[in-house]
């Protein structure tokens, strides 16, 4: 999951350059579209690996 949020991340960024805004996929999208899918796939991948490291380990229970 996190290879594909850097890839939508990274593909988002291409597409929000100044030369491909003007055409294809970055005018349909616009300025304020392409750069929700630049900043949203960093902002779930932050959630996702705060959530891992809440998570802990769990320590086995003592042997009786």
């Amino acid at each position: 999951i996190v290879v594909a949020l850097g890839a939508i991340a990274l593909t988002a960024t291409v597409l929000g350059s100044d030369a491909l805004v003007d055409r294809g996929l970055g005018a349909a999208l616009g300025i304020g579209g392409i750069e929700r899918w630049i900043v949203y796939p960093v902002i779930l991948w932050m959630v996702a690996f705060g959530g891992y490291l809440l998570a802990g380990r769990t320590a086995p229970a003592p042997a009786r």
